[in-house]
């Protein structure tokens, strides 16, 4: 099990062997989130995304800063990942705090797709995304609101869920 712990970085425990881990960042950062996606392992630390496989170890997660890549391929100056995840079309999609350069409130890249956000469920060729906005939908005419039975939903949505019968649950504080 993976986890963030602030200044004290990345933690792992092992429920097999009960042991708990940490590693902290090698210049002090708090380590805001985990992500892992198949084998890999994304690690936040404020404005620093890192790239590791879940199979290091202490020592060795914090060698591969991946900051300057999606910066330069999204022309962006700065990046608060809050989320990352695969896309379908093997893209990562970083969701993250609001970007005064991302008017828009995303930008598509070869490899990358950031969106301003707290999660994302993907539905065939769109995806709905839970933002401090609201709930929104970004497909091939980009990112608009999601209407329910004629209405906006302009609350934050911090979590999404697709039930088995296909129904969208969103975790907003109202």
């Amino acid at each position: 099990v993976w986890f963030s712990s602030n200044l004290r970085g990345l933690g792992r425990f092992d429920p097999k062997t009960n042991q708990l881990e940490f590693e902290p960042h090698p210049e002090g950062i708090f380590a805001n989130g985990v992500d892992v996606v198949g084998d890999s392992l994304f690690i936040m630390c404020r404005s620093r995304l890192y790239l590791s496989d879940i199979s290091n170890r202490k020592g060795q997660h914090f060698k591969n800063d991946i900051t300057s890549s999606i910066l330069n391929e999204l022309e962006l100056f700065d990046l608060y990942v809050r989320k990352v995840g695969k896309l379908s079309d093997g893209r990562l999609i970083l969701l993250h705090g609001g970007n005064p350069t991302v008017q828009e409130g995303f930008r598509r890249g070869k490899n990358y797709l950031t969106v301003i956000g707290f999660d994302y469920l993907e539905r065939g060729n769109e995806l709905i995304i839970g933002s401090e906005n609201g709930l929104r939908v970004l497909d091939s005419n980009g990112l608009q609101y999601l209407t329910v039975n004629g209405e906006k939903i302009t609350r934050s949505v911090y979590s999404l869920l697709e039930d088995s019968n296909g129904h969208l649950w969103a975790g907003t504080d109202n």
